[in-house]
């Protein structure tokens, strides 16, 4: 409405759960008044049209900072295989599903620990769930924490795992392939955009038989497996630097407002997100 009333043009960036969690009808009345639509990924994109929104929309990944997110030589990995998680415990992130899995790592590889990063609404009904399991001493939650504590986490880490029910894109795992670190992650929405199957890290499909068993099974493969582990790190580090630099977002961003601003138009690098 102010931009309506100012004369001046309105982009509007869509993030996550305003599209797929928490749809309203008002997305697309409210989405419709926008001069153009960012979204964090090609399929997010496809969402929003599948809404019904009309403006253009345009998709690129938010990127992450690559002189932060960064491997280090000094920091060395944890001596027993560390399973790292970074996300909200609320809704769609399935840290029960990830307890079963990792409960079945712990039964082949009983020295197996479980980090999880992140804070929310969920935090005492898991950690509830971990002492019903007998995984309360092997499962560390660090709640919500500094950057450089993260970055410190996910170097340590020898895989990183996300196993969402949703996800829009996955900035974690990218933050977690520019550290270093492998990714397994749910084969959903734009995580496919982020992870490269058995080329960066592993994907799984929660539509196959016997889902979990398999999850297992792969994540059991990449912590005995250190040859693997160093494939798929070297990989996810090319991958990170060749397409999350997020000053690649920024100026893909600044064009657009640009092209607005001084002419009235649309101008967007026709490029992959």
């Amino acid at each position: 409405i102010c931009a309506r009333k100012l004369g001046v043009p309105l982009v509007q960036w869509l993030h996550g759960s305003d599209y797929y969690v928490q749809r309203h009808r008002s997305i697309r009345w409210f989405t419709d008044q926008a001069s153009a639509v960012i979204t964090p990924s090609r399929y997010a994109m496809r969402e929003v049209q599948a809404a019904g929104v009309r403006v253009p929309i345009f998709p690129s990944n938010m990127g992450i900072n690559l002189e932060v997110f960064r491997p280090d030589p000094a920091v060395p990995k944890e001596a027993q295989p560390t399973i790292v998680s970074v996300a909200r415990l609320g809704h769609s992130k399935n840290h029960e599903r990830l307890f079963r899995i990792f409960a079945e790592v712990r039964r082949a590889l009983p020295a197996a620990r479980l980090w999880l990063v992140g804070h929310g609404a969920k935090e005492a009904r898991l950690r509830a769930l971990a002492a019903e399991m007998g995984l309360a001493d092997h499962i560390v939650f660090h709640g919500a924490t500094p950057t450089e504590t993260l970055i410190d986490l996910l170097r340590r880490a020898w895989v990183k795992a996300l196993l969402s029910d949703k996800e829009g894109l996955g900035v974690a795992l990218m933050e977690a392939m520019a550290c270093g670190t492998p990714c397994v992650a749910s084969d959903v929405g734009g995580v496919p955009e982020v992870v490269s199957h058995e080329k960066t890290g592993l994907l799984i499909d929660w539509s196959r038989e016997q889902a979990e068993e398999y999850a297992a099974s792969e994540i059991i493969r990449l912590l005995r497996d250190d040859a693997l582990r160093e494939q798929y790190r070297q990989a996810g580090l090319a991958d990170a630097r060749e397409r999350f630099d997020d000053r690649r977002h920024i100026a893909r961003l600044d064009g657009l407002l640009r092209s607005l601003v001084e002419h009235g138009r649309l101008v967007w690098e026709d490029t992959e997100a």
